[in-house]
């Protein structure tokens, strides 16, 4: 038996899968969820700046 976790981070979404070999690949779990990047966006539209304060948003690629 063996399980991998995949994870593929795009500009937009991060698509998940769990492969299980005791599944057939169809009925692995897969699911699709939007990347940080588009939260921080969302976020940061919301927010008026005055130029006093700074962003600092670090992450590995």
């Amino acid at each position: 038996m063996s399980k991998i976790l995949a994870i593929d981070i795009g500009m937009g979404t991060s698509d998940v899968f769990l492969y299980d070999s005791k599944k057939n690949m169809e009925n692995c779990i897969k699911f699709v969820v939007p990347t940080p990047l588009r939260r921080y966006l969302k976020l940061l539209k919301s927010v008026e700046f005055d130029g006093r304060h700074k962003i600092y948003i670090c992450g590995e690629t």
